[in-house]
C-alpha cells in the first residue's frame, strides 16, 4: 500500500471513528473524550512516520471505548513495526467479538506474524499488603497477566522494606505466574539459632579443662621424672664414673640413661598438651554458652620452660 493510500484510508478510519463515538456519546462521555483524543494522536503519528507512536495511541484509544476501527488501525501500525507484545494483546481484544471485512484481515495478518513470539507474565504479591513490581527495568501492574516477548526476563518486587528478584522464562502463549514469599519477623528461637551458628561447631568447655588436667598430670609425672634423673645422675657422678668405669657404673648409666629418656619423653609430652590446650582454648571453646571469669593459661614446668633434660651417663 503506497503512503497516499495509507494516509486516505487513515483519514477514513478517522471519519468513521468519530462517527462512532459520536453514537454512543452518552455512553461514559470523558472517556470517549479522552479516546477521540489518542485516536487523533495516533493520526498524527502515524502521518509523521511515528508508527510505534502511532500504534501505542490507537491501542490506548481502543482501551478507552472499544472500537474496531481504533483496534484496526492499532493492528495494521503494529504489524508495521513488528511489535509481537503489542500485536499479541491486541489480538487478544480481538476475541472481544467476531472480526469482519478489513478487521478481519489485519487480525489474520497478525495472528501469522507474531504468533509463539509471546507469552504472559503475571506477578502475584502475598497477602493484601502493597508492593511494586518491574519487568527488566520497566514498571508493570501487580496482580495483572502482561504480554511480554518469550525468553528470560528479570523480575524485581517490592513490598515494604523487602525486595525479591527472580529470573523467569516466558514460554509463547501461557501465562508465567511469579510469586512473592511474605516477609515476616524472625521469632526468638530463630535469632538464638542465627548468633549461635558461629559457636554451633566448637567444643563444649569441659574439652578444653579436660585437656588443663591432662596437661596438669602429665606435668606432674615430667617434673617427678626429671627430679629422679637428676638424682641418678647426682649417684653417677658420687661413684665416680665420670672418671673410670668403676664397677657398678654400668648399671647406674643404663638406669641413668633411662629415666632421662622418660624425663625427656614426659617433658615433651606437658609441652604439646600445653600447646594444644591453649589453642583449644583461645578458638575452639564455646565460652559463650556459659560465662566464666576463668581465663586459659599455661604454665610454665618445674620452675621454668623445658625442653628436655641434657646430660651425660
Amino acid at each position: 500500500m503506497g503512503v497516499r493510500s495509507r494516509l486516505a484510508s487513515v483519514a477514513l478510519a478517522s471519519v468513521i471513528f468519530t462517527l462512532g463515538l459520536s453514537a454512543h456519546a452518552e455512553e461514559s462521555g470523558p472517556a470517549r473524550a479522552r479516546a477521540k483524543e489518542a485516536y487523533d494522536r495516533g493520526l498524527a503519528a502515524h502521518k509523521q512516520g511515528d508508527y510505534a507512536k502511532a500504534a501505542e495511541e490507537f491501542a490506548r484509544a481502543d482501551a478507552l471505548a472499544p472500537s474496531a476501527v481504533a483496534l484496526q488501525a492499532a493492528l495494521e501500525a503494529t504489524l508495521t513495526i513488528d511489535d509481537p507484545v503489542l500485536g499479541s494483546e491486541l489480538l487478544e481484544r480481538s476475541k472481544r467479538e467476531q472480526a469482519h471485512g478489513t478487521l478481519a484481515t489485519a487480525v489474520d495478518s497478525a495472528q501469522a506474524r507474531f504468533s509463539g513470539r509471546a507469552g504472559r507474565l503475571r506477578v502475584n504479591c502475598e497477602g493484601a499488603r502493597p508492593c511494586t513490581s518491574t519487568v527488566d527495568g520497566a514498571p508493570i501492574e501487580t496482580r495483572r497477566a502482561i504480554w511480554v516477548r518469550i525468553g528470560q526476563h528479570t523480575v524485581v518486587v517490592q513490598a515494604d522494606n523487602d525486595t525479591q528478584t527472580k529470573t523467569v522464562d516466558v514460554k509463547p502463549e501461557q501465562i508465567t505466574d511469579v510469586g512473592t514469599s511474605a516477609a515476616t519477623e524472625p521469632s526468638p528461637e530463630a535469632l538464638h539459632v542465627t548468633t549461635s551458628q558461629g559457636s554451633a561447631n566448637k567444643l563444649p568447655k569441659a574439652v578444653f579443662w579436660t585437656g588443663v588436667g591432662v596437661t596438669g598430670v602429665v606435668g606432674i609425672l615430667a617434673t617427678y621424672f626429671a627430679l629422679d634423673t637428676k638424682g641418678r645422675h647426682t649417684d653417677f657422678t658420687d661413684a665416680g664414673c665420670t672418671q673410670s668405669n668403676a664397677t657398678g657404673c654400668g648399671a647406674l648409666k643404663d638406669d641413668g640413661q633411662s629415666a632421662q629418656a622418660r624425663a625427656n619423653v614426659t617433658i615433651g609430652g606437658a609441652i604439646v598438651l600445653g600447646a594444644a590446650t591453649a589453642v583449644i582454648g583461645a578458638f575452639f571453646t564455646d565460652w559463650d554458652s556459659h560465662p566464666t571469669t576463668g581465663r586459659a593459661f599455661v604454665s610454665p614446668i618445674a620452675g621454668g620452660t623445658v625442653g628436655g633434660l641434657s646430660g651425660t651417663f
